[in-house]
């Protein structure tokens, strides 16, 4: 009764939102062993990947952002996989003499983090833009704006020809039997 009694004229949001007396404010958290509160994220924001598993983006951008050479990072899902959206530090960067910046952020950011995160937290792509992320007012992300940002997907004219390679066969065959399907060129390892 504190917080509020509801949403002027608009039951349903209000019902939605105070369930038994309880304002339902879409936060995620844990307490710890002392009793503190800490808020992890927004429930709203989650990612539920097509294999079921729910990622907080907020959790791998916090992660990535522990390395330096980024400025600004944000996770999204693009084509069913994770993807990050990357704002180099390009004065950290300059001061560090790195020049190819796209292959630096791929080794030194992205590859470390993918060899330390869950199999369902790892990220299969990156961007690197220059401006800053879409964000509102108070400074949190335009989660809706992210996907603008990605180059648009290659439009394929026909199958992808398979490598004549032996090692490619060999591997081929290997996945092919692991997942029991037939396996393309153009298939995701996940």
């Amino acid at each position: 009764a504190n917080v509020m009694k509801g949403y002027y004229q608009r039951p349903a949001d209000t019902a939605a939102v105070i369930r038994d007396g309880w304002l339902h404010t879409g936060d995620l958290g844990h307490l710890d062993a002392e009793g503190y509160l800490f808020i992890t994220g927004r429930l709203k924001e989650i990612l539920v990947l097509p294999n079921g598993k729910k990622i907080n983006p907020e959790e791998i951008e916090a992660k990535l952002m522990a390395w330096p050479g980024l400025q600004e990072v944000a996770v999204l899902q693009d084509r069913d996989v994770l993807h990050a959206v990357a704002v180099p530090d390009l004065a950290w960067l300059g001061g560090q003499g790195i020049v190819n910046i796209e292959q630096w952020l791929r080794w030194n950011v992205l590859d470390r983090y993918n060899r330390q995160a869950a199999p369902s937290k790892r990220l299969h792509g990156f961007s690197v833009v220059r401006e800053g992320l879409p964000r509102t007012r108070l400074g949190k992300l335009k989660r809706h704006e992210l996907s603008a940002l990605l180059a648009p997907p290659t439009e394929r004219t026909g199958p992808v020809e398979e490598p004549a390679s032996e090692c490619y066969g060999l591997l081929r065959d290997y996945l092919a039997e692991a997942a029991g399907r037939r396996v393309r060129p153009e298939d995701h390892i996940e």
